[in-house]
């Protein structure tokens, strides 16, 4: 249930699991969200840092990052929509271990936050 007229960011949050995790630094990513069988915006990051942020330590031991965001027309969504999510790393061919997804949460954006 998503409401017209408004913007959402996407955010993967996850943990790492303690010092099993590798693969993961500095390794650019590319990103894509938007509604299915429809444009997506796709996000890069360069090896020199990008345009994906960093993730962020939450004050519940999770972290956070965000992949993305997308608009919802005054016309609304229909039934049948769904929102796309996709999280690649094409470039370096590492094998990634010791990630743990607690799932992806859609957030709408405070106006204000619409302009930054």
């Amino acid at each position: 249930m998503l409401s017209k007229g408004t913007h959402y960011s996407v955010y993967l949050v996850f943990k790492r699991a303690s010092s099993r995790s590798y693969g993961f630094d500095h390794t650019p990513i590319e990103t894509e969200v938007g509604f299915t069988g429809k444009e997506v915006r796709k996000t890069r990051e360069r090896e020199s840092g990008g345009n994906v942020e960093e993730p962020k330590e939450r004050s519940d031991k999770w972290s956070e990052v965000k992949l993305g965001s997308f608009y919802i027309d005054d016309g609304g969504c229909d039934d049948g929509d769904e929102v796309e999510v996709a999280i690649m790393e094409t470039r370096m061919g590492q094998w990634k271990s010791g990630l743990v997804f607690q799932g992806i949460e859609i957030r709408p954006v405070k106006e204000e936050e619409v302009t930054k």
